[in-house]
């Protein structure tokens, strides 16, 4: 990867470690409120609403603050209990607190993207999600300065979803790079590796449990591997 000028991330379960946190909060909720019934219960119907609500407002048929009290109340649904709105945001917002409290960034960020800094390349995010909460995130684990601006884009100010390629394309064109003078670093294979490659930029899958080693992807277990890359 000589030629590599821009580097682009994505954030959870690249930068930070987002099922961790998410784990230790839908926990905390659990116990204060529902704590009759099983954590593994607990957390597959969360995350079931989670990833069902997150969905409607990547289309756009929701909006942020729609999609956690929606949550809350299918969740509770789910265990046959009512929760009007006021007391569903009530929960949501001690969730999001207990969420940002847990959150902590995966082993060798801060210091192999200072490393990348130095070594001057343009380094740019690439996320989903709310665009205040991700930035609040960066700025949790101290690695929002070490990133270029203008190279910040996250779905919701965006307006496109990974894997949308769009928002990729975007980021090329406001970066003013050769396609194949840009590298990404994802997790996810079919919202980060596989819309990248279509626009040919340099993929690396990030796979911090060793889990992915049957597939032909380009990958790393450590986030300490790009220092040997560049």
């Amino acid at each position: 990867m000589k030629n590599i000028t821009t580097i682009f991330f994505d954030i959870d379960g690249t930068l930070i470690d987002h099922k961790g946190a998410q784990q230790k909060a839908i926990e905390q909720i659990r116990k204060k409120y529902l704590p009759d019934f099983s954590n593994e219960r607990f957390q597959t119907n969360w995350l079931k609403f989670t990833k069902k609500n997150w969905l409607l407002f990547e289309q756009g048929k929701i909006n942020f603050l729609d999609q956690k009290i929606a949550r809350v109340r299918d969740t509770w649904k789910s265990f046959d209990r009512s929760i009007d709105n006021k007391y569903a945001e009530k929960i949501i917002s001690e969730y999001v607190s207990s969420y940002e409290f847990n959150l902590t960034s995966f082993p060798h960020i801060l210091s192999t993207l200072r490393y990348l800094y130095k070594k001057k390349y343009r380094l740019g995010i690439i996320s989903n999600g709310n665009n205040s909460q991700q930035i609040k995130k960066l700025k949790k684990i101290n690695v929002y300065d070490l990133f270029e601006e203008k190279l910040i884009f996250i779905s919701e100010k965006i307006g496109y979803a990974k894997p949308d390629v769009r928002i990729f394309h975007q980021a090329q064109k406001i970066s003013g790079t050769n396609p194949t003078q840009i590298a990404f670093f994802g997790d996810d294979i079919n919202n980060d590796i596989i819309p990248a490659k279509n626009l040919h930029w340099q993929t690396i899958l990030i796979d911090y449990g060793n889990a992915l080693s049957h597939l032909n992807f380009s990958r790393i277990v450590s986030f300490k591997d790009i220092e040997k890359i560049y």
